[in-house]
């Protein structure tokens, strides 16, 4: 195998895109021993960002994914709370100008064009990243360019039409370099496709961890300790450790994926519930809603993105083990109908009381579980047929306890109902005793617990360590009820394209 300073040389002899795969991973291998700056002001990490750029050629790869994390408001270079996040921006890009050529600078800088996050539209931020892309392209680059993105800037002499790309080499060192190498990327694209096979397995994740750990991917080790938190055996260390990662490197780990997500959780290793951006974020929808990595996927929801563009996700077939899709308008009804979603059991909806979806559900034996996220609509209850009501076995309403828990007495089969507002708290049937809330938002309402059974004698918080100090100085406590806190599960993808 290569070094990476062998790689990178061979790159700047030839400008290759066939090299660049390669010092990716060299890259990540080279970095994982790198210990980040944490320094927790945006300024501070601003100024040890530069010059840990600058000192430390190993910490390309941590660099480049945090290209946009915690940018300060600069005016003039000094931080002003009317400055502007792009002067940041362009300072961090023109330092990564200043190197030496390298593929990883100009993948990433295409990568972040394609997110379009608003603020590489400003020209300070465009001119930098021309000039960059040009410094560190490959010979593919040019065209991975999205449609548009550089645009002149007569202000800052910065014409795109001028800009000098490498050309396409008519003879390349590359395919003799390439071959002294093992590539194990090879081996890597192969175990992942044995989990994409096989969603529901933990065996091949288990291979595919070891692989990685054994060629220094940090994903490796994130893997196995999710393994280890789905079985309830991991310790708050290690499910600390695994948020960690995700928090460093889940961004990466979305891959192709990116641009189309607004939010994303992991669970074993690998896409568990994704969340759709909006169609200004990407041109390529119909190529996202195919990707692989969607075998995993078991809930989707629209977020931002309009249902035309949902839609192609349902009917690809790639979510093969999707089991909650969002319905809510004739669009994504008419796509659920025409899938196929062999482990599809529950729909999510704006409006569970629409003529159309009721008629759906009366026919689809398959569906056992209903979402609603602004409402309960339970008047028409009373209309379904018993088939209906017999049926259904979770349901997650956004209401009151109290209103919400009529839920009981209309649906005998119903083994767990969730309160969803700013808790998500669950009760089951089987356990009257215990109930768990996941708190969403960093404060709760005051009548987020009225109409709690009696019965209860215990409450589980998940997450929100603040909420449930509160907590413990409300009534509840007057009624002796346990309180307990427990620690939310590792992750959690907030803002992918930031």
């Amino acid at each position: 195998m290569p070094t990476l300073d062998e790689a990178l040389a061979a790159f700047r002899r030839s400008r290759s895109a066939e090299i660049t795969p390669l010092i990716i991973e060299l890259g990540e291998a080279a970095g994982a021993a790198f210990t980040p700056p944490k320094e927790r002001k945006n300024m501070a990490f601003h100024l040890a960002w530069l010059k840990t750029v600058e000192t430390h050629p190993e910490s390309l790869t941590w660099a480049l994914s945090t290209l946009t994390t915690q940018l300060p408001k600069l005016m003039d270079g000094k931080e002003y709370a009317f400055g502007d996040q792009s002067d940041a921006l362009a300072k961090r890009v023109e330092a990564l100008e200043a190197l030496n050529p390298d593929p990883r600078i100009s993948t990433a800088l295409i990568a972040l064009a394609d997110l379009s996050p608003h603020i590489v539209g400003f020209f300070d931020v465009m001119t930098a990243m021309g000039k960059a892309l040009v410094k560190h392209a490959d010979d593919a680059t040019e065209a991975a360019v999205p449609e548009g993105f550089l645009q002149e800037d007569s202000d800052r002499d910065f014409d795109p039409a001028k800009l000098e790309w490498p050309k396409k080499a008519t003879t390349s060192s590359a395919p003799a370099f390439r071959a002294k190498a093992k590539a194990p990327k090879s081996n890597e694209a192969e175990l992942l496709q044995a989990v994409y096979d096989a969603p529901d397995a933990d065996a091949p994740r288990e291979v595919l961890s070891d692989f990685l750990q054994e060629h220094g991917d940090p994903r490796g080790e994130f893997i196995a300790l999710q393994l280890r938190e789905a079985r309830g055996l991991a310790s708050a260390d290690e499910v600390a450790r695994a948020q960690a990662l995700v928090k460093q490197h889940g961004k990466t780990w979305l891959g192709g994926l990116r641009p189309a997500l607004a939010r994303a959780e992991m669970r074993r290793g690998f896409l568990w519930r994704i969340e759709l951006a909006g169609s200004w974020s990407t041109k390529r929808w119909a190529e996202h809603a195919k990707d692989p990595m969607l075998s995993t996927v078991e809930a989707l929801r629209t977020g931002t993105c309009v249902s035309k563009l949902v839609a192609p996700f349902l009917t690809s077939g790639a979510m093969k083990s999707l089991r909650i899709a969002p319905v809510g308008n004739q669009v994504l009804l008419d796509a659920v109908k025409a899938s196929v979603l062999p482990r599809l059991d529950e729909l999510s909806s704006l409006d569970p009381d629409s003529d159309d979806e009721l008629a759906y559900l009366e026919g689809a034996k398959h569906i056992v579980a209903l979402s609603w996220f602004n409402r309960v609509v339970g008047g028409r209850i009373k209309h379904w047929s018993p088939n209906l009501r017999n049926r259904l076995r979770r349901i997650t309403a956004a209401d009151t306890l109290t209103k919400a828990s009529l839920f009981w007495s209309q649906l005998p089969a119903l083994e767990v109902l969730t309160v969803g507002r700013a808790l998500n708290i669950e009760l089951r049937r089987d356990d009257e005793r215990v109930v768990r809330a996941t708190v969403l938002g960093a404060y709760g309402f005051a009548d987020d617990w009225k109409g709690l059974a009696k019965s209860v004698k215990r409450i589980e918080i998940i997450g929100g360590k603040a909420y449930f100090e509160r907590l413990r100085d409300s009534t509840l406590a007057k009624r002796k009820i346990e309180l307990v806190l427990r620690s939310a599960p590792s992750g959690l993808i907030t803002n992918p394209k930031g």
